[in-house]
């Protein structure tokens, strides 16, 4: 017994999940490839192991895959190697491609684990080379990636045992490359080399927006080398664009960021509650004689008459609205900044707007990848989400549709059982007498076919059904005019409401006669709505009665009661 009502999606996790690593995969690997910055040469080869696992786990082509091991081995490479170019002997590493066909599964992998292993030896490599000068740079800069190899390795051997491990492996190096497209997009300003005056107040502009947005002066053990290791930068670097930028040093520079948060909630009476040691500490200050000192330094009023300015400035009555607190001058002698003129949003949005359209010609070919991959993913979750909708509303413009069921029958042929559609005639009556209780209505349907129905000169090909009476009343056909019921005349029939209109326009279909397939008249009896796309009667353009397949000899030349193909009780 099949129920009409579908529980079951004709798509399950797996592909959910190989969409996902398709789509996002390969947006990513493009923006790998077409990003020309610091190490372009390395995240190439990073762009090609992503897009050699996605076509794995897309289920596009598995014959790439003995490659995975060496890319990802050049990346690495390329990473704590720079200046050693890939030549011709290590085309060699990629000779397995010629015969990956014939290579097993387990071996591919295996041959992948030994160069994630070979990659982390690289990493390795790398740090006691540098061990001499250990500060020059940190000894943790690979430490992310090294852990994502251990990670990958451990995937892999799992992979030998379940395939569906590859998943985890495709989503592991998609996340290796968004961290490294974050890191160009983040300090990719910042590590270039600094050219004039010029670029280095831009570098430090950059520096203020970072430590500001990610709030990290509020680290009471902050460093420059600390820093430096969080921006991803060299500290020589990061050293020189805060003395050249902003003709200050390090501690003055985070110091400023300090003062100005102080500052503020003091203004904030959400920080009544604390004392001004507290709010010292919450903004990253780490000894009161620092705080005192530095405030001072920057302010001209210690932090005790900041506050007691700041009380005086407020209006007596409590309930008047607190007025315009001055911003903090950080410098004694220096004025604030205010503009002459009330500013019009109108020009923030051109300007917005300006910039982005720059942004767009000076890097076409990634803009191109990142609006065509929004694009394209956007239509693909809409796609999916008709889709979905399609399958849940499916029948369900029958009434009771969960509870409509159509019967067929398991047949042994061969060896094998095969499900058939065909059953016979008899079954309907023996429903009816033996299991009466569990299927108040039963009726057969015929194989739904194409047939030819005239008025006058007019002949079209229609797609139609015999059904008995009982039928309609089963798929709670909705009548636009006559009646459901109609079919209990074995010389009546009803259409739908695209038929009537294709054949009377919008006369009065009811009483008019059609001819059957150039045999047979057939009343109009009734006209119901068109039936959804989504239900399994879809198209249907007419229903005849059950008792014409007797009159046109379509039981068989001795009309005994078996119901000859494509028979389908419905209940």
């Amino acid at each position: 017994m099949n129920y009409l009502n579908p529980n079951i999606f004709h798509i399950n996790l797996y592909h959910v999940a190989a969409m996902a690593t398709l789509f996002s995969g390969f947006t990513l690997a493009l923006l790998l490839a077409f990003a020309k910055r610091e190490g372009h040469a390395a995240n190439l080869f990073l762009s090609a192991a992503l897009a050699v696992i996605v076509l794995k786990t897309g289920g596009l082509s598995p014959i790439f895959l003995p490659a995975l091991g060496p890319l990802l081995y050049f990346y690495v490479r390329g990473m704590t190697v720079p200046n050693l170019q890939f030549g011709r002997k290590d085309i060699l590493h990629f000779c397995p491609l010629l015969v990956a066909y014939w290579i097993p599964g387990w071996l591919v992998l295996i041959s992948v684990i030994i160069y994630l292993y070979l990659s982390h030896r690289l990493i390795q490599h790398f740090y006691n080379r540098l061990q001499p000068v250990l500060m020059d740079r940190p000894r943790f800069a690979f430490r992310r990636l090294d852990k994502a190899l251990h990670l990958l390795g451990l995937l892999c051997m799992l992979w030998l045992f379940n395939d569906a491990l590859s998943f985890a492996v495709a989503f592991v190096l998609i996340g290796v490359a968004a961290e490294v497209i974050l890191k160009l997009d983040s300090s990719t300003q910042l590590t270039t080399p600094i050219t004039d005056r010029y670029d280095a107040k831009e570098k430090s502009r950059r520096l203020k927006e970072v430590v500001a947005a990610n709030r990290l002066y509020e680290d009471a053990e902050l460093t420059l080398t600390s820093l430096a290791v969080k921006l991803n930068i060299h500290p020589h670097d990061l050293s020189r664009i805060i003395n050249v930028g902003m003709e200050k040093n390090f501690s003055d520079f985070i110091n400023e960021f300090r003062v100005r948060e102080t500052a503020r909630k003091m203004q904030d009476a959400a920080y009544d509650r604390l004392t001004l040691l507290g709010i010292a500490y919450e903004s990253g200050f780490n000894s009161q004689r620092t705080f005192n000192r530095v405030f001072k330094e920057m302010t001209g009023k210690t932090p005790v008459e900041y506050k007691n300015s700041l009380k005086k400035e407020l209006p007596n009555d409590k309930l008047a609205i607190p007025s315009h607190l001055p911003p903090v001058i950080l410098r004694s002698g220096s004025l604030p900044g205010w503009a002459s003129v009330k500013l019009n949003r109108n020009y923030m949005f051109r300007n917005y707007l300006t910039i982005a359209w720059r942004n767009l010609i000076k890097n076409k070919v990634l803009s191109l990848i990142n609006i065509g991959g929004l694009a394209v993913g956007m239509a693909v979750v809409m796609l999916i989400s008709l889709w979905i909708l399609d399958e849940v509303t499916f029948n369900e413009y029958h009434k009771n549709y969960g509870r409509i069921a159509k019967v067929v029958q398991n047949l042994i042929n061969n060896g094998g059982v095969e499900t058939w559609f065909v059953v016979p005639y008899p079954l309907a009556a023996e429903l009816r007498k033996s299991y009466g209780s569990d299927f108040p209505e039963v009726a057969m349907q015929a194989a739904d076919g194409d047939h030819i129905l005239t008025l006058g000169d007019k002949k079209l090909s229609k797609y139609g059904s015999f059904m008995e009476p009982q039928g309609p009343d089963i798929f709670s056909l909705k009548m636009l005019a006559g009646n459901k019921n109609a079919l209990n005349d074995p010389s009546s029939i009803i259409i739908s409401a695209s038929t009537a209109k294709a054949y009377f326009n919008n006369a009065d279909p009811i009483g008019r006669v059609l001819k059957f397939d150039n045999q047979t008249n057939l009343k109009v009896a009734g006209v119901y709505e068109d039936i959804p796309k989504n239900s399994d009667l879809a198209g249907m353009d007419f229903i005849a009665p059950w008792q014409m397949l007797y009159n046109i000899g379509q039981l068989g030349r001795d009309e005994r009661p078996v119901a000859p193909q494509h028979r389908t009780p419905l209940c």
